[in-house]
C-alpha cells in the first residue's frame, strides 16, 4: 500500500458503482459512475492509475467485483464495515445499531 499512491473508493449497489479517485501527491480527484460493470471500472482504473488500489464497503453484492477485478489485475479489498472503526465509518451510521451496544465497539 504504501508504494501506490492514487486511492480508489468504490460505492458499490447491484445495479451500479460509483468510483472516486484521489491522487495524494498531485491531490487530483476523479469520479466516474459505471453499471455494475467490472471490466469497465478495471479500464477506467489503468486510465486514472494502473498502480492504483480499490476499496469498497461489503454489502449485498459480496466479493463478486472484488474477484473480477483482481481477475482483470486491478488491486481491490473489501472493507468489512464490523470491522471500521467509529472514525472510518460515515457520520450517519455513527451512534446508531442496536441499543445497548456502543457504537465504538465493546463497552
Amino acid at each position: 500500500m504504501l508504494d501506490a499512491t492514487t486511492f480508489i473508493g468504490l460505492d458499490v449497489h447491484a445495479r451500479s458503482i460509483k468510483a472516486v479517485s484521489l491522487d495524494v501527491m498531485t491531490g487530483e480527484v476523479r469520479a466516474a459512475t459505471f453499471g455494475y460493470d467490472a471490466g469497465a471500472v478495471a479500464e477506467w482504473v489503468r486510465s486514472v492509475d494502473p498502480g492504483a488500489r480499490c476499496v469498497y464497503e461489503s454489502g449485498v453484492t459480496g466479493f463478486d467485483l472484488q474477484k473480477r477485478l483482481s481477475g482483470l489485475g486491478v488491486d481491490c479489498v473489501v472493507g468489512a464495515v464490523s470491522k471500521m472503526t467509529s472514525c472510518s465509518r460515515p457520520a450517519s451510521s455513527r451512534g446508531s445499531g442496536t441499543p445497548g451496544r456502543s457504537p465504538h465497539g465493546s463497552a
